[in-house]
């Protein structure tokens, strides 16, 4: 017995320290995040405002069985699976509490998913890699931050790993017990967040790319695997028939609200950029626009793999590892040594076409990259960049096997390499007063100009989540529309000032930024018939109805 345990290859140093890089990145991050989930919000690195969106509906769902960011009017501009785990836990944990509750869940999700990612790496790539790319992941600056908004992305980014997890194992394999693992985490992740539809598209098409790039078009149609397109659209289909019902939108409003007062307001500074240009500057700022759209796109798609890396101290020194590895493989034989199998090509052309669908559509409908999805394209990125590096497996195993580092002198640059993660985060940044407009600069400065505003009063304000969320003692109502269907629709008709006179919003909340990008949509309706009250010192204005 002990001969043939001598036999066995012996696991290279390298590949130990690569496992044992991963876990430390493991328990830095988690160790963060959840030490942050143990103090209030307020002291978090990051946050966003969208969180408070999710804390409300899962408030009013409680208080008033309605979802609504308001309890006056239901929304459907939140993904459905992360509000249900809110609102499941808000009654066991308090309201108090549910915030920090909310930020260890996200933290947990994301320590999952990063283990999944760890997995699927060991499958497609070399142990070294795996754990170097997985630890580049889950205490990535950029993913961290994300987490720390506390919305739904961490939620579905597990769901994606386990669906691609699975459905790699089904290549491979072709186990029925791993595709139906890998459909189910697929639906579960369009419950997530609805633009995982592009992912099931993307596995959807992805079989059909063999038989199109040989010119055999009546193998095409064949191909396609309908089964992660219905896996995706059922969920989301779902969830557009409860929003007809409740909110008579269908499509969520959040997104269409978004992309139209963003592209609004886009267009409006860039034709005024372009007055010089007379009668024509429609048509130069049609063709600019164009062009925005070209270059930003390519910009995104160059960004996930850039964010990846630069993101976190070991990953520049994997960039350039990479580099002088591809430069000493001497042959072709060497460089062609491990190459991919057919399992891993195949989820690299389905990761790329995800990839482009995704950025297409955002390219298209928001005009510029968004950040809310930046989650789920550097966890692809994650794999792509292991799969880019599959050709020089068997170099870099061979060279890894030589090495002999101490583990003294291991276990301290990972120390090192780590440490740069807990302090680079950075503090929450105050923050910083706001320039007021002459017309609003008399108005009296205020500690806190909310006090002024009566109990059971009715708030309009454009980011009302965090308003929402403490000042429950008023009736705050969102204006830009993303939990608001009938502001959307007020904004589209840009009667939003006429809309808040009709419902009878008395008090506004906003500072001079806010009132500029939302004049063209009808505001002045409201604002010629208020006057300002008072202002924060950040330079935030109330106003009442006169």
């Amino acid at each position: 017995m002990r001969g043939a345990a001598d036999a066995l290859p012996s696991r290279s140093v390298a590949a130990r320290d690569a496992t044992w890089l991963f876990f430390g990145s493991l328990a830095i991050a988690l160790g963060l995040l959840l030490a942050n989930a143990a103090v209030p919000y307020d002291r978090w690195p990051n946050r966003s405002d969208d969180c408070f969106y999710y804390l409300l509906l899962a408030r009013h769902a409680v208080l008033h069985g309605i979802v609504s960011a308001d309890g006056l009017r239901p929304t459907n501009g939140f993904h459905p699976l992360y509000f249900l785990i809110l609102r499941a836990l808000d009654p066991l944990v308090g309201e108090r509490a549910l915030p920090n509750v909310a930020l260890a869940v996200l933290a947990l999700a994301h320590a999952a998913a990063a283990v999944i990612l760890w997995r699927t790496l060991r499958r497609i790539t070399s142990e070294v890699l795996a754990g170097a790319i997985a630890a580049i992941y889950v205490a990535n600056l950029a993913v961290l931050r994300i987490v720390f908004a506390a919305v739904e992305t961490p939620v579905m980014v597990l769901c994606l790993a386990a669906a691609l997890w699975a459905h790699l194992r089904w290549l491979e394999r072709g186990a029925t017990r791993d595709r139906a693992v890998a459909l189910i985490a697929l639906a579960l992740a369009a419950t997530a967040r609805t633009d995982a539809v592009f992912l099931g598209a993307a596995l959807a098409l992805s079989p059909a790319l063999g038989p199109a790039r040989a010119r055999a078009w009546r193998d095409v149609a064949r191909a396609v695997d309908i089964a992660p397109l219905v896996a995706t659209a059922i969920p989301i289909v779902a969830f557009g028939v409860w929003g007809r019902i409740a909110t008579g939108e269908f499509v969520q409003t959040s997104g269409r609200a978004l992309s139209f007062w963003q592209s609004a307001d886009y267009w409006r500074l860039l034709l005024d950029a372009l007055v010089r240009f007379g009668g024509s500057r429609t048509t130069v700022a049609t063709l600019f626009y164009g062009l925005t759209i070209v270059v930003q796109y390519v910009i995104d798609v160059a960004r996930a793999p850039f964010e990846l890396l630069a993101r976190h101290p070991v990953g520049p020194l994997l960039a350039v590892a990479a580099i002088g590895a591809w430069l000493g493989a001497r042959s072709r034989a060497a460089r062609g040594a491990a190459a991919a199998t057919g399992a891993a090509a195949g989820l690299r052309r389905t990761l790329a076409l995800f990839l482009l669908l995704q950025w297409a559509f955002y390219a298209v409908a928001f005009r510029h990259g968004q950040i809310w999805y930046w989650h789920s394209s550097l966890y692809v990125a994650a794999l792509l960049v292991a799969t880019a590096c599959d050709p020089l497996r068997a170099w870099l195993d061979a060279r890894a096997a030589a090495i002999r580092t101490p583990r003294g002198v291991a276990a301290l640059a990972l120390l090192l390499a780590l440490a740069v993660t807990w302090f680079t985060l950075g503090p929450l940044r105050p923050a910083r007063p706001i320039a007021v407009s002459a017309s609003v600069a008399a108005a009296p400065a205020a500690p806190d100009p909310l006090r002024l505003v009566p109990d059971g009063a009715t708030l309009g304000a454009f980011d009302s989540g965090r308003l929402g969320w403490e000042e429950p003692r008023l009736v705050v109502v969102n204006l830009d529309g993303l939990v608001n269907n009938a502001a959307f629709r007020a904004l589209r008709d840009r009667r939003i000032g006429d809309w808040m006179l009709g419902q009878r919003i008395e008090w506004f909340y906003a500072n001079d930024v806010v009132v500029r990008r939302f004049a063209p949509f009808g505001l002045g309706a409201w604002l010629d018939r208020a006057r300002p009250i008072a202002r924060s010192a950040t330079g935030v204005v109330l106003y009442r109805l006169r």
